[in-house]
């Protein structure tokens, strides 16, 4: 899992990693 996510208003992650 990657420490840096990034949450869209659609739902969806960026990031590598869902959660």
């Amino acid at each position: 899992m990657c420490a840096r996510i990034v949450v869209h208003s659609q739902g969806m992650v960026e990031g590598g990693s869902p959660f």
